[in-house]
């Protein structure tokens, strides 16, 4: 008798503890509080720090991503006030998703949008704020994920979300990459140019110079003196043009 009331209790105490595990939160979700200067940004909405402060991310594959504003920590630091609000930069949090980047499958990275604070599916390489827990497949509106927050740039291979031209054009509906794209294609578009440019004016010269000293030897020392000048002038706008495309390559300020 006394055996079997040990075992029930036994069995009662495990069932209580297992019911209890399972109704606490998260203990991997930490935050800090800090004051966020963007006064609509809600539980659930993605951070990003900017110059004016933390603010909801409104652009997609935003490099600035800092975290997510979380209703109530696990474990917060830092005083807590009416001008703070708790953002996690690690563990595990409920974020504001859609499916602007296509429906949400579990182990999915989950990056910024144009939507301010809501993530979507990231579909091409860039930075992301971590991995969906849970599918979301609701067309309209937003609604809220678990994410396994762990910022960071990732490479997705265009076959993950599409490929072909269907993949090009939709790694460039990111304004981020579009801008990169028109970036590259101006800079390679200008040294192209610049480079045909040179070669041709180069032997176009050197051709014209070597038939006047056939027909005019006694200006010799004339002719190679403008041959050399053409040459260092040739040179000068060659090296100008290919130090353009460079900049552009380079300069990310628009």
């Amino acid at each position: 008798m006394l055996k079997t009331l040990t075992l029930s209790a036994l069995l009662l105490l495990l069932s209580v503890s297992a019911t209890l595990a399972q109704d606490l939160p998260s203990i991997s979700q930490f935050a800090v509080n800090l004051e966020v200067a963007d006064k609509d940004a809600k539980s659930g909405d993605i951070i990003s720090i900017t110059k004016e402060g933390l603010v909801r991310s409104t652009a997609a594959y935003d490099v600035a991503i800092f975290g997510v504003v979380v209703g109530s920590p696990v474990i917060s630091i830092e005083p807590r006030s009416d001008a703070t609000s708790a953002v996690a930069s690690t563990g595990v949090a409920q974020v504001k998703v859609s499916t602007k980047g296509g429906n949400i499958e579990i182990g999915d990275f989950i990056t910024t949008s144009d939507e301010a604070g809501v993530g979507q599916k990231a579909t091409t390489s860039g930075y992301v704020l971590g991995k969906a827990l849970e599918n979301y497949d609701k067309g309209d509106g937003t609604g809220t994920i678990p994410v396994e927050i762990n910022i960071a740039y990732v490479d997705i291979p265009i076959s993950a979300g599409a490929s072909g031209i269907k993949g090009l054009l939709a790694m460039l509906s990111e304004p981020e990459n579009f801008r990169n794209f028109v970036r590259y294609l101006a800079g390679f578009l200008i040294g192209a140019a610049t480079f045909v440019g040179a070669v041709y004016a180069f032997v176009k010269f050197l051709t014209v110079g070597i038939v006047a000293l056939g027909r005019n030897p006694m200006a010799k020392k004339t002719i190679i003196s403008s041959m050399v000048l053409s040459g260092f002038v040739i040179s000068l706008l060659a090296l100008s043009g290919f130090g353009v495309a460079l900049y552009i390559i380079g300069f990310r300020g628009f």
